[in-house]
């Protein structure tokens, strides 16, 4: 794939990749390594991103190969850029599910409670209780105490 470099290597020795989304792992990064494992040469291409660019591949190209790398290099940080941003609106819009979920719950724990509960539990406010319904909610609220 790489003409370059010493073919002796293992290309896990040579670069390493380490994704953000791990947890405790650091940011993303493609990098030449030396022997001890660190990052020889790279550099990011825009703050704020944490794609790292392996500046030795790239610093042997011709000025008009290395224009061509640094577009696509920028089209994948532009798309982790947007994978961020939806990843972020998602996670949002999960908070905001996870608080209607219990809203839901909530009212309908309230809509199945006994008929004695209705009135202290305000069901009044999806509409007038008729005066039927009120007889026969002050009937199961007797009955209940007669019970306890």
């Amino acid at each position: 794939m790489f003409e370059e470099g010493n073919s002796s290597e293992k290309p896990s020795d040579s670069f390493k990749l380490i994704s953000d989304d791990l947890p405790g792992a650091p940011d993303i990064e493609l990098a030449k390594t030396g022997r001890a494992g660190e990052p020889e040469g790279s550099r990011i291409l825009r703050k704020g991103t944490s794609i790292q660019v392996p500046i030795v591949l790239i610093e042997r190209l011709s000025a008009q190969d290395r224009v061509k790398a640094e577009e696509f290099i920028n089209k994948l940080i532009t798309r982790h850029d947007e994978l961020e941003d939806e990843k972020k609106e998602i996670r949002k819009k999960r908070r905001e599910l996870g608080k209607r979920c219990l809203d839901i719950a909530s009212e309908l724990h309230c809509l199945k409670a006994h008929p004695s509960d209705w009135i202290e539990l305000g069901l009044q406010e999806y509409g007038n209780m008729p005066g039927c319904i009120i007889s026969i909610v002050d009937l199961a609220e007797l009955k209940q105490r007669k019970q306890n």
